[in-house]
C-alpha cells in the first residue's frame, strides 16, 4: 500500500514475501483477488482496533481523539493515490470495499452519537441520522486530497477545524468543556 496498487507487480509481491510466484497464484487467482483479500484484512484490523478503542475509552471525546490518532497513523502507511488507483484500475474491488468501509463508518458514527447523548455530552435532540451523514461527509472530504490541497495544513488541523468544531456545535455545555480540555491537552502534546 505504500507504493499504491497499480505499480506493484505479482512478481514483486511474491519476492517480498519470500514465496514463488506459483505459490502466490495458487492462493490468489489474480491481483484483484489479492487486493480484495488484503483490503478485507485491513478492514478487519481497523474494525477490531476501533472496537478495542471504543471499549477502553472513558467517553466519546476520548474515543474520537484515539480513533483519529489511530487512523492518521494508518493513513501514513499508504500512498495517497492508492484509493484513486484502486478506483480506476480495480473498480469492482474498489466498489465492494467502499461499501463495506462505508457501512461500518456509518454504524460506528451513529453509535458514537448515541453514546455521546447517553453520556450527556451531545445534545439529546439532535437527529442521529442527519449528524451521522454530516460527519461522514466531512470525513470523506478530509480523505479527498483535492479539497484541502492548496492549504498548508496537517490532517490534525483539518480534523480540528472541521469535524471537532461541528461536534462542539452539537455538544452540551459539559460536552464543550470536556472537548475543550481534550483540545488544550492535544495542543500541549505537539
Amino acid at each position: 500500500m505504500k507504493r499504491g496498487c497499480k505499480s506493484v507487480t505479482m512478481d514483486e509481491i511474491a519476492s517480498e514475501n519470500g514465496i514463488s510466484k506459483r505459490t502466490l497464484y495458487e492462493n490468489f487467482e489474480d491481483k484483484n483477488s489479492l487486493l480484495k483479500e488484503c483490503l478485507c484484512t485491513a478492514y478487519e484490523r481497523t474494525k477490531n482496533a476501533t472496537e478495542q478503542v471504543f471499549k477502553s475509552s472513558e467517553n466519546v471525546y476520548d474515543l474520537i481523539f484515539k480513533i483519529h490518532e489511530c487512523k492518521t497513523n494508518q493513513r501514513y502507511n499508504f500512498k495517497m493515490s492508492f484509493v484513486a488507483e484502486l478506483k480506476k484500475f480495480y473498480p469492482d474491488v474498489y466498489e465492494s470495499m467502499r461499501l463495506k468501509f462505508s457501512n461500518y463508518h456509518n454504524e460506528s458514527t451513529y453509535t458514537f452519537i448515541d453514546r455521546g447523548q447517553k453520556e450527556g455530552l451531545i445534545m439529546e435532540y439532535v437527529n442521529k441520522e442527519i449528524v451521522t451523514k454530516a460527519i461522514i461527509t466531512m470525513s470523506d472530504m478530509m480523505m479527498n486530497g483535492d479539497v484541502f490541497s492548496g492549504l498548508n495544513a496537517t490532517r490534525r488541523q483539518i480534523f480540528q477545524e472541521t469535524i471537532l468544531l461541528y461536534i462542539r456545535g452539537i455538544s452540551t455545555k459539559h460536552g464543550i468543556e470536556l472537548l475543550d480540555n481534550y483540545l488544550n491537552k492535544s495542543k500541549d502534546e505537539k
